[in-house]
């Protein structure tokens, strides 16, 4: 998890990555054993194991997950349902706009909206 951040999570500090760690070193066994609860826990997931077996919960066994992954995937669908709608309508808009007739300028004079020189209708 550190090695893909650029910031700490606590002090906001640069980390530096060494890269991966390796599965059988001390830092490895220290990190895999760590507690931790999903991250869905305001979701109900009442799941906590070791920073080892998260990835695992999240892919195959979070329900949560499970749950918010088809609606985010139904959200991305509609969302780009609606993009497409709207990039036709837009389209279309253009095309009509274009297909308008060019008028000429009629007024070339400069306007002058002072009070006493507008007239009421």
């Amino acid at each position: 998890a550190m090695a893909r951040r650029d910031s700490c999570p606590m002090d906001g500090g640069h980390v530096a990555s060494a890269g991966p760690l390796k599965k059988r070193g001390l830092l490895w066994r220290l990190w895999a054993n760590i507690e931790v609860q999903c991250g869905h826990h305001m979701a109900h997931c009442d799941w906590k194991g070791p920073m080892a077996d998260y990835k695992q919960h999240i892919d195959e066994l979070c329900q949560a997950q499970k749950i918010f992954k088809t609606f985010q995937e139904q959200n991305v669908e509609e969302m780009r349902h609606l993009y497409l709608t709207r990039q036709k309508r837009l389209k279309d808009k253009i095309a009509k706009l274009r297909k308008r007739p060019r008028l000429k300028h009629i007024f070339t004079g400069r306007y002058d909206f002072k009070r006493e020189n507008v007239t009421q209708l």
